[in-house]
C-alpha cells in the first residue's frame, strides 16, 4: 500500500519512506488520515498491510495554485521511481511484468 502526498518540506524531488502502523487500535480521532488507515482495526485484530508513504516535494501551496515545473518535474521523478518499485517488487513476488 502507497500513500501519496504532497509535502511542503523534505527530501526532494521526493522521499518514499515506510510507514509504522500505530501501537494498538485506540488511536485518537486527531492523527492523521494516514496514521488510521495503517491501525489494525478491532474486528479484525490483524496487523495491516506494509505501507509507504510517497511524499512529492511541492512549491507552490496556496488554494487555486497550479502546478509549478519544479513540483511538476518533482512528480515526474516520483513516478518513475515508484514505477520501477512496483516492477521489482512484481518481479519478487513472481508476477507477470508490466508493460512499458
Amino acid at each position: 500500500m502507497v500513500f501519496v502526498d504532497a509535502a511542503a518540506s523534505g527530501d526532494a524531488p521526493y522521499e518514499l519512506r515506510p510507514l509504522a502502523p500505530a501501537a494498538d487500535a485506540s488511536t485518537p480521532v486527531t492523527v492523521s488520515r494516514r496514521q488510521r488507515c495503517s491501525t489494525p482495526t478491532p474486528a479484525h485484530r490483524r496487523e495491516p498491510p506494509p505501507a509507504r508513504l510517497l511524499a512529492i516535494r511541492g512549491h507552490e501551496f496556496a488554494l487555486g495554485a497550479p502546478l509549478s515545473r519544479a513540483a511538476a518535474a518533482n512528480l515526474r521523478a516520483a513516478l518513475t521511481a515508484l514505477t520501477m518499485d512496483l516492477r521489482e517488487a512484481l518481479a519478487r513476488a513472481g508476477g507477470q511484468p508490466l508493460p512499458a
